[in-house]
C-alpha cells in the first residue's frame, strides 16, 4: 500500500493522498520552518499488529517565508 508521510517541525503524520499530505504539512508549518512529504510504502507485518513505513526518496520539501510556503521537489538518493 502505498501511503505520504509528512512532518513539519514537531508535527507528523500519514495519508493515502499526496496533496492532503501537503496540505496538513503546511498547515502545521511555522514562518522559517521546513516540512517534508514523502511518499513511503506500508509494510504490515505477519504477526505484528504494527505497519512499518518504507520510504522511497520521493516526496517535496517546504520552507515557509513571510507567510509564504514554497515547495521544491525532493531529490532521492541511490
Amino acid at each position: 500500500m502505498r501511503v505520504w508521510l509528512w512532518s513539519a517541525g514537531n508535527w507528523r503524520g500519514v495519508t493515502d493522498d499526496e496533496d492532503r499530505a501537503k496540505l496538513a504539512a503546511q498547515a502545521s508549518l511555522r514562518d522559517g520552518g521546513t516540512a517534508r512529504v514523502e511518499l513511503a510504502i506500508a509494510a504490515l507485518g505477519g504477526r505484528e499488529l504494527s505497519a512499518r513505513y518504507i520510504r522511497t526518496g520521493t516526496g517535496w520539501t517546504a520552507r515557509a517565508t513571510a507567510g509564504h510556503v514554497t515547495w521544491s521537489p525532493q531529490i532521492p538518493h541511490p
